[in-house]
């Protein structure tokens, strides 16, 4: 059985009461001054001191003062935020979301089920289960920026699109995204894992997996400027990829649908396309060697190896490295 399967039953097992909406819980009454509190602060505070330094301890402070409280009110909690959508920081309310979940993690040591249905929302919230650490967590709806940021363990079910950051210095666990990412997927990611059913990179100048040391990506459909500045873990692309392994300095690449403009500016890394290798301009395949400027790094195109070339001599090596030097120097230029 799948694990999505696993998490599609583990949803299915829960009352049907609680599939539509929990019943009023004993603790929400408590939570919701204490998140109207936050957002009071972060109005004060936050622009002056930086939302992202004070967004999450702040909301760990208020929910420290609980005694205790369930994963329904925590769901009931995202029922709860349409009344807010008008605050300022609205937009940050996953750190007071991520900060409720962890707690609750942290003090009952189990394996929990979180659902947050936030469907209902007109405008999406950022840093949903920012710095995850156990249970599994089933979000119902589009989400925003830095979904998942530092995660450290446990399961993330997306059942929606992301924005940018999305894996943001990831740490472990696994997270589903039926949905697209829109850009910078798994930016400086250490371990774990991410599966995208959609497409990755709508964004003309930027690219995911950047930093990226560990963990691995598998994206069912296609990708645009993936592995940008990849130093180590695993990305398998089943579509096509355009512009992917630029400036790409370790770990591995499989692109088992068509590449475009692939392995600029590489330094290290392997790369492995199943499928024909092009130029995006015209659009027609060219020859392998015209089509890739890498530095460094084994690149493979139907599981033979194209780069560098078999017994290639150092005195071939360097004039290679001269020319494609020289290529990358043009492509730059023609693209300004």
């Amino acid at each position: 059985m799948k694990l999505t399967d696993t998490l599609e039953n583990e949803y299915s097992s829960l009352s049907q009461e609680k599939q539509v909406m929990y019943k009023q819980a004993g603790e929400i009454d408590k939570i919701i001054p204490l998140y109207e509190n936050w957002l009071s602060y972060m109005n004060s505070e936050g622009k002056q001191k930086g939302f992202y330094h004070v967004g999450y301890s702040s909301a760990l402070e208020r929910i420290a003062t609980l005694a205790a409280f369930s994963q329904e009110d925590i769901s009931q909690m995202g029922i709860h935020l349409i009344a807010y959508q008008d605050s300022k920081y609205f937009r940050e309310s996953g750190y007071f979301l991520s900060a409720l979940i962890n707690t609750h993690q942290e003090r009952t040591r189990s394996t929990e089920t979180y659902i947050l249905s936030i469907n209902h929302l007109q405008k999406r919230i950022s840093n949903i289960c920012y710095k995850h650490n156990g249970g599994i967590v089933l979000v119902n709806g589009n989400v925003d920026d830095n979904t998942c940021s530092e995660m450290k363990r446990g399961i993330v079910h997306i059942k929606g699109s992301t924005n940018l950051y999305c894996g943001q210095e990831m740490r472990g666990g696994l997270v589903f995204i039926e949905g697209f990412v829109t850009d910078f997927l798994a930016s400086k990611m250490k371990d774990g894992g991410i599966i995208v059913s959609g497409d990755v990179g709508y964004i003309g100048n930027s690219g995911s997996c950047s930093f990226m040391t560990g963990g691995f990506i598998h994206i069912k459909g296609n990708a645009r400027n993936i592995s940008f500045g990849q130093m180590g873990g695993s990305v398998l692309v089943c579509g096509d990829a355009e512009s992917p392994s630029l400036c790409m300095e370790g770990g591995s690449l499989t692109i088992l649908g068509t590449a475009y403009d692939a392995c600029s500016l590489m330094k290290g890394g392997r790369v492995y396309c199943q499928g024909e290798i092009k130029s995006k301009r015209s659009n027609e395949k060219i020859k392998e060697d015209k089509s890739i400027r890498p530095y460094a790094g084994k690149i493979y195109h139907k599981n033979k190896r194209i780069f560098p070339k078999e017994n290639e001599t150092m005195s071939e090596r360097i004039a290679r490295w001269k020319r494609n030097l020289f290529r990358n120097r043009e492509h730059i230029i023609k693209k300004k």
